[in-house]
This record gives structure tokens, sequence and C-alpha cells, in this order.
């Protein structure tokens, strides 16, 4: 018996999916940080995170909106 596994692929992935989500490494260049304290952002409780299987993501909305919010005040981690 033949299993058809579908995997996510960013290709695949329909156009305006592929501009909303944000990966880990996305993330690390828009907010000019390691690869390891974009994790921690995306990890943390206060953020707005998706978990897809084991992947974090952001949306682009989620994040401008978290930014807004935290407009001249410090995020500790």
């Amino acid at each position: 018996m033949k299993i058809n596994k579908t995997v996510y692929n960013s290709e695949c992935a329909p156009e305006n999916l592929k501009n909303e989500l944000i990966s880990a490494k996305e993330l690390k260049e828009i907010m000019h940080c390691g690869l390891s304290r974009a994790y921690d952002l995306l990890k943390s409780p206060a953020f707005p995170s998706i978990v897809i299987g084991s992947r974090y993501f952001v949306t682009r909305t989620a994040l401008n909106d978290w930014l807004k919010r935290y407009e001249n005040r410090t995020f500790h981690l």
C-alpha cells in the first residue's frame, strides 16, 4: 500500500500565504538579530507566533501589530 505524504513546501504555498508567513530565518533579518534570538522571540508567550509541525512562524500583520504595541518600550525575553 502506497501512502502519499504532503509536506509543506513554500514553493507550493498559495501566493498570499508565502507573503504572509515569516520564518525564524526571515525574522532574524527583519529584526537584525541572531537566529537563536529570533527563536527566543518566536517561543515567547508574549509574541504572536504560529507553530506548524515543529516550525515557528509569525504573520506580517501580527509582527507589525506587535512592533506598534512595543514601540518606544523595552521587551525582555
